[in-house]
């Protein structure tokens, strides 16, 4: 599904249209507004690549497989790609009610970050993802599938769902505050909606 289309107004904010790129984003605040979230690219393979095996990202990771191969990256964003597209699909599909509420959503269309250079150019620098919690942490297997089951069955917009915010970041980017500007970003989407009540957060 693409993302080449006109955004209605009533839904454009909070975010911004790459008219070159032909997708949404959401720009990070001060001192970052250099830096987007944006939906995947099958361009990010490589570079997420290399991100995904510097052992200053991978030991703190406990998701993705090492060595990460470009088949896992290109599975990973493809798939990735579609949910990002499907759900600013509904969004754009969304009609405004008279009272001013809006659909809720069981997900986000931008989870990339990028950095944007004055030449325009766009530098892959991570993810930062939300997705329901797995529960991966509980020992008894019956027990972490009852939980799970139990969470992926909640209508989105119920304040009970349980999340796990998932991220990583290129290391020359460490240290800045971007994954905290990220969760800010976010703001608009997660609270007014009212599906992201709790997180549980991994790295």
């Amino acid at each position: 599904m693409s993302t080449n289309f006109e955004i209605p107004a009533y839904i454009r904010e909070p975010f911004l249209y790459d008219e070159v790129n032909q997708e949404p984003y959401i720009p990070l605040s001060y001192p970052h507004t250099n830096i987007r979230l944006t939906p995947p690219r099958l361009s990010d393979i490589e570079p997420s690549v290399a991100i995904l095996n510097d052992r200053r990202v991978y030991a703190f990771l406990e998701g993705p497989p090492f060595p990460y191969t470009a088949d896992d990256a290109k599975a990973r964003i493809t798939r990735s790609k579609q949910g990002c597209d499907d759900v600013f699909a509904q969004w754009q599909n969304t009609v405004q009610t008279e009272d001013g509420v809006k659909s809720t959503f069981g997900g986000c269309p931008v989870r990339v970050l990028r950095e944007r250079k004055a030449n325009g150019d766009d530098v892959f620098l991570g993810e930062f993802g939300m997705s329901r919690h797995g529960f991966p942490h509980v020992a008894d297997a019956e027990e972490r599938e009852k939980r799970k089951s139990e969470n992926d069955n909640k209508l989105p917009g119920n304040p009970s769902i349980i999340w796990t915010i998932g991220d990583y970041l290129a290391p020359s980017h460490h240290g800045q505050g971007i994954m905290t500007a990220a969760l800010r970003a976010w703001n608009p989407l997660i609270y007014p909606i009212g599906s992201y009540d709790k997180h549980s957060f991994c790295n």
